[in-house]
């Protein structure tokens, strides 16, 4: 079945074909399928082509409205009629298009309003949340235009340039004007989705805390807040037997021993059982998991997901990485080494690769290397990083 079969493909039928259509949603989903779709002849590394190809899957489903949300299935059937009566104008068929779109339209706003969602999910944020966005106007403008989106927005952006700061942004401002609207932050990456959410729970209230979950578990080994080590998966699940205990002990001692509680590996890591993870999913109101994850909370026929169990050791205060391992999250201190002072400077002629390294630190970033090394290169990055402040000279 098309997509177009889905939205009732007579209807569509009757509008002749759009002239020259301007680029809208479904000609940017059709580009980037037929972009993934070249990588996956272009690569030969096995796992990458995996994902590509995982990502072709989700994205097929997404533009066929083969999912059970109403609501993303109206915007398609939006997006799709809006395309399909573009063409009218040439055909001087004004009127009737008009009068097809407002149908259309009305219907749309009288199945949402019926499923008790808001007609208008535009959001007008006059003031920003976080303070970093009070002296850079420009970037409060595009964080001001994704708000007033009426459904999708796409923001893109260079390694280093906020968008992990977005995402929070957008999230807070979309808790201060609907308290009570479910979130889903996802991305193809673990790292991605625990740098966002980490630095969200920084702005949350210990009340708000309750609310957030991320499944399975965080991947990185040093957090922002490490309060937000809490709302793991399996602290959560833990979390929900320990208060069934306390109100009904001998009633949840039968579910223990009757429900499927997960199993328990070789190595040690825990299953959560799947009823018991759409059961957490319903309960928490902002929720992070990478995208090939999703499923794992609605679909009880999708494959178990293997979930570890925590590591309670001290959290590192000191933590050693590349800059690439470092995009998306930050320190109160950087130290960035060079640590050449020979040979060509291929890794730092990058002006992106630059940018996230010296914009890691909350309070300061020192940077070691050979200053001569450094002026030598007379790259335009490095040559703005040589007029900085000289702490100290060895040799």
């Amino acid at each position: 079945m098309t997509s177009k079969e889905h939205f009732n493909q007579g209807d569509l039928s009757t509008f002749p074909s759009p002239v020259s259509p301007a680029p809208d949603l479904i000609d940017h989903i059709d580009d980037w399928l037929e972009y993934l779709v070249k990588l996956v002849e272009i690569t030969a590394d096995p796992i990458t082509r995996a994902k590509y190809e995982r990502q072709i899957k989700y994205i097929l489903r997404f533009r066929s409205g083969a999912n059970c949300n109403v609501a993303h299935n109206n915007i398609l059937a939006k997006y799709y009629t809006e395309a399909a009566g573009s063409g009218d104008d040439a055909s001087g068929s004004k009127s009737a298009e008009k009068t097809h779109t407002t149908a259309r339209k009305t219907k749309v706003g009288a199945e949402l309003a019926e499923l008790g969602l808001n007609h208008s999910m535009a959001i007008h944020a006059m003031a920003p949340v976080q303070e970093c966005y009070l002296a850079d106007i420009y970037a409060y403008s595009q964080i001001q235009k994704a708000l007033a989106g009426e459904d999708i927005f796409f923001l893109q952006g260079p390694p280093g340039t906020g968008k992990t700061t977005a995402i929070v942004e957008i999230i807070l401002q979309t808790l201060r004007s609907k308290p009570d609207a479910r979130i889903l932050i996802s991305s193809e990456t673990h790292v991605a989705v625990d740098n966002a959410l980490d630095r969200l729970t920084t702005h949350l209230s210990v009340a708000d805390m309750s609310m957030v979950m991320r499944y399975p578990r965080f991947m990185v080994s040093t957090l922002e807040n490490p309060a937000s080590i809490e709302v793991q998966a399996l602290d959560r699940a833990d979390a929900v037997w320990r208060d069934a205990w306390e109100k009904a002990p001998e009633l949840t001692e039968r579910l223990w021993q009757k429900l499927d509680r997960g199993r328990t590996n070789s190595d040690g890591s825990i299953e959560l059982p799947r009823w018991l993870v759409r059961n957490l999913a319903d309960r928490h109101q902002i929720i992070g998991v990478t995208c090939n994850q999703v499923d794992h909370l609605i679909d009880k026929d999708s494959d178990m997901f293997d979930l570890g169990k925590l590591d309670f050791r001290e959290h590192l205060t000191i933590e050693v990485d590349t800059v690439d391992a470092f995009q998306g999250r930050q320190a109160d201190v950087v130290f960035f080494s060079f640590v050449r002072t020979v040979g060509p400077a291929t890794f730092y002629a990058d002006d992106r690769r630059m940018n996230v390294a010296i914009s890691r630190a909350r309070d300061c970033v020192y940077l070691v290397g050979s200053i001569e090394y450094i002026r030598s290169k007379e790259l335009p990055a490095l040559t703005a990083l040589v007029g900085r402040p000289v702490i100290s000279m060895v040799g």
